[in-house]
């Protein structure tokens, strides 16, 4: 049995718990000896970093959020500042497969316009590989709501990256293309590239 002793009760028994995360109690007059092993630092790394490939496994859940930003301007001096945050809930229906809802805020000014949007997103994603971090890309669907263009939707292709700071967090920096209609108009009305960078919190 090959483990870390968390607990030692003399004369009774000893606490075990294995790489797995299993835990075994045993008592004294069931050990026949203990021996000690050294664990080299690239070993303890190895072990953690196992544990954290696992957040992409099929079941977990994710509560996170993204914020995002994106300046426009033209040759003929106007311009547009987008600002969005965007709080999500997902679910990785398989492994490396991530499909989830977020509820967007957007806030829109420059030259002609000032407005808030909200907007509900549907995301499919799918990430490559197996190490703690890793590229991923998705597709989002937005159906936008506003005081003047009450029907707006929009398609997104985005490509991000996971980095993995814990077992349970991760950091993602992110880059998105939207087409949108404008003004009740056709898709691709509007072109709009953004970056942003997020945080996930993973629920095993």
């Amino acid at each position: 049995m090959k483990g870390i002793i968390t607990e030692i009760i003399p004369n009774e028994n000893i606490k075990i718990q294995t790489t797995d995360g299993n835990i075994f109690v045993f008592k004294n007059d069931e050990i026949e000896k203990i021996t000690k092993n050294v664990i080299s630092d690239s070993a303890y790394s190895q072990q953690i970093s196992s544990k954290i490939v696992n957040q992409t496994e099929k079941s977990y859940k994710i509560i996170g959020g993204e914020v995002y930003y994106y300046e426009q301007s033209t040759k003929y001096g106007t311009y547009a500042n987008y600002f969005k945050f965007s709080p999500s809930v997902s679910l990785f229906v398989d492994k490396n497969v991530l499909i989830g809802i977020s509820l967007s805020y957007e806030v829109v000014s420059g030259t002609f316009v000032n407005s808030n949007q909200l907007s509900i997103t549907p995301i499919i994603r799918y990430y490559f590989g197996n190490k703690a971090t890793k590229p991923f890309a998705h597709l989002s669907f937005s159906y936008f709501t506003q005081k003047y263009n009450p029907n707006m939707i929009s398609i997104g292709l985005g490509l991000g990256y996971n980095i993995a700071i814990s077992q349970d967090v991760s950091i993602v920096p992110i880059v998105e293309y939207n087409l949108r209609s404008a003004n009740s108009g056709t898709l691709g009305d509007e072109k709009i590239f953004f970056t942003g960078v997020g945080f996930n919190f993973f629920f095993f």
